[in-house]
């Protein structure tokens, strides 16, 4: 919002404003000021019109130019509410974005064996991507902690101190990531107890279609900034097969099943009535896709212990392809039957699964004429976890939702049992333009649970 340009005050007393109570270090953002409408566009919950103007003749949804909602807060997991009035000596107008505060926290007596790291935090994953590719070592506690007088709830980050070769970090180089990334590391005197999972350096590939894909730049982009390792696979790549070799999960970027796939070169010749956009005049290099060589090599790669993640639409693949026992509870159903064109909706989610590690139990994210996952009946359903979902009802925050009952109590994210590894199906759009923050733990946790191994502590 700052760079922006607009104005944002810091709340330096706590105050109660309309019966809510208001925390010294909150923001607030007066209304009073040039940028007014550009902030209420951002903030305010939107609901998009449903009239005459918004439906053709025959009642369809007219699909809006882009989302039906961009509001900022919702896609970023802020909580944001208005107020009528702000007490003028309770703020004072920031200069610029204060920095997160990242400390480290010693313990209360003695050298700490360690450090907790909260999961709910982003930049706890750029952390561990800096760990790891120094060679220390990074796991996830399963089981909730109490300890430094607080609750840490499991999936919380266990950093190991170098102490006896066991591939920790140094209190100096703690320092140095609390003060890079804005998060605390609080030390412990003596490491915890139990089990938990063992990060190991990310092998990850993520497809890139010949002709390119926006949803795969925005995920480059998202992994870059953020310190993940990836390497770039191409259809070729794929169908070549031995993934296995060199990876331990593949990310397939939201995209359509026939486009994944690819299509034939139009055999024969004579004179036929041009395209718009011909693709058989292209290089082949920009219009090659999976074809039946690639979706084996991936099945192969999953059976043999890989995972494959397919964000939003591209989990039709695995849906079509896979002969795994779920359906999309929205595929061919008219724009009357169902709508839903980049709206923020709650999500109910199963916190204790890994996948949602650091997630709240309730969430908003970004639908965008996304899929809705219904479990077939199938002896072999235990084997599909249901890791998010939609509620029974209230699914709408903001934007334009057409069929709410279509997708209502379906599944949103599953993890998907498949020989000796895992599909993961994300459902919605969780790294959406590199903007959706709410939801890029899912994503992260998806790509890293794909090494990880369960381990006895310390």
């Amino acid at each position: 919002l700052m760079l922006a340009g607009v104005r944002v005050d810091r709340v330096t007393e706590a105050f109660v404003a309309d019966g809510r109570a208001v925390a010294a270090g909150s923001f607030a953002i007066p209304m009073a000021q040039p940028l007014r409408a550009y902030v209420k566009s951002l903030l305010e919950r939107v609901s998009y019109p449903d009239n005459a103007w918004t439906r053709d003749r025959e009642g369809t949804p007219l699909r809006p130019y882009d989302l039906a909602a961009s509001t900022m807060a919702e896609h970023m997991g802020v909580e944001v509410f208005p107020v009528t009035a702000v007490p003028a000596e309770a703020v004072a107008p920031l200069e610029a974005p204060p920095a997160p505060d990242g400390r480290v926290v010693p313990p209360a007596a003695g050298a700490s064996a360690g450090w907790l790291v909260p999961h709910e935090l982003n930049a706890s994953f750029q952390v561990a991507n800096r760990v790891l590719a120094a060679g220390g070592r990074v796991l996830w506690l399963e089981e909730p902690l109490r300890a430094a007088g607080r609750e840490w709830a499991p999936g919380t980050v266990w950093i190991p101190a170098a102490a006896g070769g066991g591939g920790g970090i140094t209190p100096e180089a703690a320092a140095a990531l609390a003060r890079e990334t804005g998060v605390t590391f609080t030390g412990l005197e003596s490491a915890p107890r139990g089990t938990a999972l063992a990060l190991r350096p990310l092998r990850c590939g993520l497809y890139h279609r010949g002709g390119g894909n926006a949803d795969e730049g925005w995920t480059r982009y998202l992994f870059d900034t953020r310190g993940f390792p990836y390497e770039r696979l191409d259809a070729a790549t794929v169908r070549a097969g031995s993934l296995a070799k060199g990876f331990d999960v593949v990310v397939i970027p939201d995209d359509t099943a026939k486009r994944l796939l690819g299509r034939e070169k139009k055999a024969g010749g004579g004179e036929a009535e041009p395209e718009e956009y011909p693709e058989e005049q292209l290089p082949d290099e920009y219009t090659q896709g999976l074809g039946e060589a690639g979706v084996k090599a991936l099945r192969e790669f999953v059976r043999s212990g890989g995972t494959l993640v397919t964000l939003d639409t591209a989990s039709e693949l695995a849906v079509e392809r896979f002969g795994i026992p779920v359906k999309d509870a929205v595929a061919g159903l008219t724009r009357a039957e169902f709508t839903c064109p980049g709206s923020t909706v709650w999500l109910d989610v199963d916190t204790a699964h890994p996948l949602a590690y650091g997630m709240p139990r309730r969430t908003l994210a970004v639908n965008w004429e996304s899929p809705a996952f219904e479990v077939e009946g199938t002896p072999f359903a235990d084997r599909i976890d249901v890791v998010a979902s939609y509620p029974r009802e209230g699914i709408l925050e903001s934007g334009w939702l057409v069929g709410e009952s279509r997708i209502a109590g379906k599944a949103a994210l599953l993890s998907v049992g498949y020989g000796k590894g895992r599909i993961v199906m994300i459902g919605f759009r969780s790294q959406l333009r590199a903007q959706t923050a709410g939801t890029f733990k899912v994503l992260y946790n998806a790509v890293y649970l794909a090494g990880a191994r369960r381990t006895a502590l310390p």
